[in-house]
């Protein structure tokens, strides 16, 4: 069954895909609002880490393992952070953005699914050559915002 024919027909207003290693190193983390927001986005999917932690520890038992998806991790200022787990420990945490619609789980969970069969199709096909933006970058590596250079010296005589 291809999971792209499950995406939700309500349009979800996504802001940011992250894609962790099983050591919760970055591996892929895109800002689909734009690469000013890209440090911000790197940042919270660091902090999504702590929580996807813990609903891993509090839902694994000896008999059973933890779930795929991990549900809404938390929401903070505008957005909204989903995470999921594949079964080598890969971790993808979703922000999207809070709107009036209503989100509803197999929404997220379509999404995650349709990720993770396209990440393994790329993964899979070994005529593939990854772009070096696929690995993300350290976050010292990522420029932050700056402000505006100043405008340039005036050339007006009389004026200093």
């Amino acid at each position: 069954m291809d999971p792209r024919a499950s995406i939700p027909l309500v349009p979800l207003h996504l802001t940011a895909l992250a894609i962790l290693s099983p050591n919760n190193a970055p591996l892929y983390v895109h800002s689909f609002t734009g690469p000013a927001d890209e440090l911000r986005h790197y940042h919270l999917a660091h902090a999504a880490v702590d929580v996807i932690e813990e609903r891993i520890v509090m839902s694994t038992t000896p008999t059973k393992p933890a779930d795929s998806y991990l549900g809404l991790l938390f929401c903070m200022e505008d957005m909204a952070f989903y995470g999921f787990q594949t079964t080598t420990k890969l971790r993808m945490v979703l922000s999207i953005a809070l709107v009036d619609a209503m989100i509803k789980d197999a929404d997220i969970v379509a999404v995650f699914r349709a990720v993770h069969h396209l990440l393994l199709e790329a993964i899979h096909n070994p005529f593939l050559s990854l772009p070096p933006s696929f690995r993300a970058r350290p976050a010292h590596q990522i420029p932050e915002k700056q402000a505006p250079p100043p405008p340039p010296p005036s050339t007006t005589p009389g004026i200093s």
